[in-house]
């Protein structure tokens, strides 16, 4: 993957590389694929280029990347998967309980470029449904 600056005209397709505002408020969440809409939104706040994210043919998108990691720790784990959305994935407790971490694992996670799996610290407490962690 590699990001670079494209004019909107070449911009179709391609992977919004940040977000864009319009009169004060968020119209866009980077992570986006650029279609017709977006482009016009675009156009709209007064760009005329943009940062995308130009994947190449081995690239895997931030959302099925964050998905597929957050499945499988989910599995192993007993935790919920809440569906990845713009490259991030959550996981929950499934029920009340103490968050057990083994660090060594994390690191070894968390050195895999381009994956952070952040936690809340070991041996919380967590309910049902709180954080365990965000992937991104």
């Amino acid at each position: 993957m590699k990001f670079a600056r494209v004019p909107l005209s070449r911009a179709q397709g391609h992977i919004l590389g940040h977000n864009v505002s319009r009169d004060g408020r968020r119209v866009l969440k980077k992570g986006r694929r650029l279609g017709d809409a977006e482009l016009a939104e675009i156009r709209g706040a007064g760009l005329e280029s943009m940062y995308v994210a130009e994947l190449d043919a081995s690239d895997v998108e931030e959302d099925v990347a964050a998905q597929r990691i957050g499945v499988a720790l989910a599995e192993r784990a007993g935790l919920r998967l809440v569906p990845a959305y713009g490259g991030r994935a959550s996981l929950a407790a499934r029920a009340r309980g103490v968050l057990s971490i083994r660090s060594e694992r994390l690191l070894e996670l968390n050195l895999i470029p381009g994956v952070t799996l952040a936690t809340p610290a070991n041996h919380q407490l967590l309910g049902e449904g709180d954080s365990a962690g965000t992937l991104k």
